[in-house]
C-alpha cells in the first residue's frame, strides 16, 4: 500500500473510531460528518489522482458516515474547486532546464547556421542569447500552468524522442547531415521535431496520467527499446565499411614514397560511389527501425509499469537493474571466453532486461523504496562490486577470478543492502537480520619459507546469518 493510502486508511479507522466512541458525533450531526469525509477525500487526492484502494476505503467511509450521494458530490465538486486554485509546479523548474539546455546546445548553433551565417561572432552570440530566451519564455509560458514532476518528465522524454525521429527521418529521406556541406533542411528537422515530441509527450501524460516513478521507468523502457533496438542491428548488419585508399604510395622505380591523388583514382571513386549508396540504404533501414522502436518501447512500458505502485526510488531502482545487469553479463561472457561478437551483443541486452525483471519482481517485492534507500542501494552494490575487485587484487590471482569476485561481490552487496533496508520481506530462510553478521577487520599472516620469513597482510571475513 502506497503512503498516502495508508495515511487515509489511518485517517478512515481513526475516524471510525471516534464515530463509534465518541457520543457527540451522531449520525444528525450532518456538518460533523461532511468534515470527516471532506478530510479524507481531501488526502485522497492531494496529488490529483485516487488509486483503486484509496477508491474503496473513501466508499466504505461514505457508508459508515451514512453521507447521501448529493452530500459525496457537493464534497468532492468543493475540494475539486479549492484543488484547481492550487497550481502542482513542482516540475518546473526540471522543464525550465530542459528548454535551456535545448536552446543553447541545440538551437543557439543551428539558427545561425539555418541562416547560412558566415562570421563566427553570430555563433556564439546566439548561444548566449538563445539561453537567455529559451528561460525567459519557459518561465513566462509555465507561469500558469500545472506542472508536477511526472508530466515535466513526460515532456522531457518527448523532446529527446523527437530528436531522434526527426534524426531517423532525415536519414529516411536520404539527407546528410555534414557540418561542412550538409543538407541544412536535416538540422531544420531536427529543430521541428523536439518541439513537436514535447507536445506529444505531454499528450501522453494527460492520457495515462503517471505518477513520477512510472513516467521515469516508461522513459527506462524507451531507453532499452532504442538501445536494444540499435545494438541488434548494428551486430547482425554492420555499418557498411568506408573504402579505403593511401594518399601515399611507394614506387618501386623511384625506389621512394609519392603522393597518390585518390580522387583520379576511377576504381576508388567507383568503391566510393557503392560505399554512399549502400551507407544511404544501411542508415534508411535503422531509421525505420527506430521509427518502430519508440513507439512500441512506449506502449509496452505503459503497460508493464503505467500500472504499477512505483515511487521516484523504486524507478531508480530499476536503472540499477540495467546498469548491473548489463555489466554482469559481459563480465559473465568475458568469463566464459565469448569471443563472438553477436553473443555479447545479444548477452548484454538480455542481461540488463533480466536483471530489470528481476529487480522488478524479486527486489523490489511491493515494498517503496524512497529515493535515499534507493541511493544506498546502489552504494551497497557498488561497495560490493569494489570488495570483490579488491579480493582479486590482494591474492593476485588471475583478472577471471577478479571478475568473478566482483560479481559475487555486487550481488552480495545488493542482497546485504536489501535486507537492512527492508528486513521482514520475503527470503528470510537464512535467518533473521539481527541474527545475520558480516565482519571485516585486517589481518596478517606469517608465511616462513625456505630463504626467508615474511609478514603478509590480508584480510579475516567472518559471514554468520
Amino acid at each position: 500500500m502506497q503512503k498516502k493510502s495508508m495515511v487515509l486508511f489511518i485517517l478512515f479507522i481513526t475516524f471510525r473510531f471516534n464515530f463509534a466512541q465518541t457520543d457527540s458525533i451522531a449520525v444528525s450531526d450532518t456538518l460533523q460528518r461532511i468534515m470527516i469525509y471532506e478530510e479524507a477525500y481531501r488526502t485522497a487526492s492531494h496529488d490529483r489522482q485516487i488509486k483503486e484502494d484509496e477508491k474503496a476505503i473513501l466508499k466504505t467511509l461514505r457508508r459508515s458516515l451514512l453521507l447521501s450521494k448529493f452530500d459525496v458530490k457537493e464534497i468532492e465538486y468543493q475540494v475539486s474547486l479549492a484543488g484547481e486554485k492550487m497550481l502542482d509546479q513542482s516540475g518546473r523548474w526540471p522543464l525550465v532546464l530542459q528548454n535551456i539546455g535545448w536552446g543553447a546546445g541545440l538551437y543557439g548553433w543551428g539558427i545561425p547556421y539555418m541562416l547560412n551565417v558566415q562570421d563566427e561572432k553570430w555563433y556564439a552570440a546566439s548561444t548566449l542569447l538563445s539561453f537567455s530566451a529559451s528561460f525567459y519564455l519557459t518561465y513566462r509560458y509555465t507561469r500558469t500552468m500545472d506542472i508536477p514532476h511526472p508530466r515535466a518528465q513526460m515532456m522531457r522524454l518527448g523532446s529527446g524522442i523527437g530528436f531522434h525521429y526527426g534524426y531517423s527521418l532525415g536519414k529516411i529521406a536520404g539527407l546528410d547531415f555534414d557540418f561542412e556541406e550538409g543538407d541544412r533542411s536535416f538540422l531544420g528537422l531536427m529543430m521541428v521535431s523536439v518541439p513537436a515530441g514535447i507536445w506529444i509527450g505531454d499528450q501522453l501524460y494527460q492520457r495515462w496520467q503517471p505518477t513520477n516513478g512510472q513516467s521515469w521507468a516508461i522513459t527506462l523502457a524507451s531507453a532499452m527499446g532504442a538501445l536494444a533496438t540499435s545494438s541488434l542491428y548494428n551486430t547482425f548488419n554492420e555499418r557498411p565499411d568506408e573504402p579505403w585508399c593511401d594518399s601515399y604510395q611507394y614506387d618501386e622505380n623511384l625506389g621512394e614514397w609519392i603522393w597518390y591523388d585518390c580522387g583520379s583514382d576511377p576504381e576508388y571513386q567507383k568503391k566510393r560511389k557503392n560505399y554512399k549508396d549502400d551507407l544511404k540504404t544501411w542508415e534508411r533501414a535503422e531509421g525505420f527501425l527506430y521509427l518502430a522502436a519508440y513507439p512500441l518501447s512506449l506502449y509496452a512500458g505503459n503497460k508493464i509499469f503505467g500500472h504499477q505502485e512505483y515511487s521516484f526510488g523504486d524507478a531508480t531502482i530499476l536503472y540499477q537493474g540495467w546498469a548491473v545487469g548489463m555489466l554482469y553479463s559481459l563480465m559473465l561472457m568475458d568469463l566464459l571466453q565469448i569471443e563472438e561478437e553477436k553473443i555479447y551483443s545479444v548477452g548484454a541486452i538480455m542481461g540488463g532486461v533480466g536483471s530489470v525483471y528481476l529487480y522488478h519482481k524479486k527486489i523490489l517485492g511491493g515494498f517503496d523504496f524512497s529515493l535515499g534507500e534507493s541511493i544506498l542501494l546502489a552504494t551497497g552494490t557498488i561497495s560490493g562490486i569494489a570488495f570483490g575487485g579488491a579480493i582479486g587484487i590482494i591474492t593476485e590471482a588471475e583478472f577471471e577470478f577478479a571478475e568473478a569476485s566482483m560479481i559475487l561481490g555486487g550481488i552480495a552487496g545488493t542482497w546485504i543492502t536489501r535486507k537492512i533496508l527492508n528486513p521482514d520481506k520475503d527470503g528470510m530462510a537464512f535467518g533473521k537480520i539481527q541474527d545475520f553478521k558480516l565482519s571485516v577487520t585486517p589481518d596478517i599472516q606469517y608465511c616462513p619459507t625456505s630463504s626467508v620469513s615474511s609478514i603478509i597482510p590480508g584480510i579475516n571475513i567472518q559471514l554468520n546469518f
